[in-house]
C-alpha cells in the first residue's frame, strides 16, 4: 500500500493530502541516498507517516514532523523510522536495524539542479582540449544555494583563477570539498570558519571560467580527485544497547499506526480522507490540541 509516482514525488504526495513541508522532510531523509533529479522513475512507489495538529474543532493549527518514510523504487529500496536518542538530543532518522539515515558527505550539495558534466576526460567547452574534469557540474539559475556537504573547516574561501568563487572545507580522514565558480559567499563565512553539513556556504553563478550558471563540485579523498557520484561513502551512528532498545519501542509504536491505516477496511476510508486532507486519528488528545497522523499510503 504505497503511492505510485507518476510525474515526481511532489505531485504524488500532494494529491494524497500531504504538504509542501513534509515532501521537504522526505527528501532530506533521503537525500544521502539517491539523487531526486536522476535517480527516481515513473511507478517507483513510496510511503510516508507524518504528524499534523489540530485544535478540538478540528481545524489545523500546524503541520508536524514525518515520522516514517519509505521509497521502494528502482534505484532505492528504503524505510526509516524517526527516533531521538537520549544521549544526545539529536533526532534523525533510522533504518529497522539502527542504521542512520545520515552519512559523513551529502551525495550532492545542491537541490533542484541538473547534472551537466561529469568526472573524467571530457572535451573542455573552453579550452578547446580533452582533458580531465575532476569534478561534477550541476547546472542551475544564478543565486541556487550551495551547502556544505559535510561538516568541516573552510580552508578557502574567496576568488581563485578559474575557478571563480570558491569555497574548500577540509572535513575529517583526509575528505575535502570544494565549489566553484559561486555567484557570492555568505556574510560570516571566512576561511578557518567551522560548517555543519546542509549548512548554504554560498550561491550559484558562472565567475571564473564558465560556460554559464552552475556549481562545480570537487570531492578529494588524501590529496586525491574522485568521482563524488561514484563513492560509498562512511555512513552516520547505528545505535546499539539501551538506545536501540528504546529505538525498537518507537518503532513497534509506528508500525502500529501504520497497521491501522493500512487495515483492509480502512482501505477506502484513508483514500477519501486523504483526498479531503481529513488525517486518521492515531494518537492522544490533550488540553489544546489534537495530534493526529497522516499516513500518505494509497492502495494499488
Amino acid at each position: 500500500m504505497k503511492s505510485k509516482i507518476d510525474t515526481s514525488i511532489y505531485n504524488a504526495a500532494l494529491a494524497a493530502g500531504a504538504g509542501d513541508q513534509q515532501v521537504v522532510d522526505f527528501a532530506t531523509i533521503f537525500g544521502y541516498d539517491i539523487d531526486f533529479q536522476r535517480e527516481i522513475h515513473p511507478n517507483d512507489k513510496f510511503e510516508m507517516t507524518y504528524e499534523t495538529f489540530r485544535d478540538e474543532r478540528g481545524a489545523p493549527i500546524k503541520s508536524g514532523a514525518v515520522i516514517y518514510a519509505e521509497l521502494d523504487g528502482d534505484a532505492l529500496h528504503k524505510a526509516f523510522y524517526r527516533f531521538t536518542p537520549s544521549d544526545d538530543g539529536v533526532t534523525d532518522y533510522f533504518t529497522a536495524d539502527g542504521q542512520s539515515a545520515k552519512k559523513f558527505l551529502m551525495k550532492t550539495p545542491i537541490n533542484g539542479a541538473r547534472l551537466s558534466s561529469g568526472f573524467g576526460n571530457r572535451f573542455h567547452p573552453i579550452l578547446g582540449y580533452t582533458k580531465l574534469h575532476k569534478g561534477t557540474d550541476f547546472a542551475a539559475p544564478v543565486g541556487t544555494p550551495i551547502y556544505a556537504a559535510g561538516n568541516g573547516t573552510i580552508e578557502y574561501y574567496g576568488a581563485k583563477g578559474t575557478f571563480g568563487n570558491f569555497a574548500k572545507i577540509q572535513h575529517a580522514n583526509g575528505y575535502e570539498t570544494a565549489y566553484a565558480h559561486m555567484s557570492r559567499f555568505v556574510g560570516g563565512l571566512a576561511k578557518g570558519s567551522h560548517v555543519h553539513q546542509g549548512e548554504v556556504i554560498g550561491y550559484v553563478g558562472t565567475t571564473g571560467q564558465s560556460t554559464g550558471p552552475h556549481l562545480h563540485y570537487e570531492l578529494y579523498v588524501k590529496g586525491q580527485a574522485v568521482n563524488a557520484m561514484a563513492l560509498k561513502l562512511p555512513t552516520g551512528r547505528t545505535l546499539g544497547g539501551a538506545q536501540m532498545s528504546a529505538f525498537l519501542k518507537e518503532k513497534m509504536r509506528i508500525d502500529g499506526i501504520r497497521a491501522q491505516a493500512h487495515a483492509p477496511d480502512m482501505g477506502n476510508q484513508l483514500v477519501a480522507q486523504a483526498e479531503g486532507n481529513q488525517p486518521i486519528k492515531a494518537s492522544a488528545r490533550s488540553k489544546d490540541e489534537v495530534r493526529e497522523l497522516d499516513t500518505v499510503a494509497i492502495p494499488n
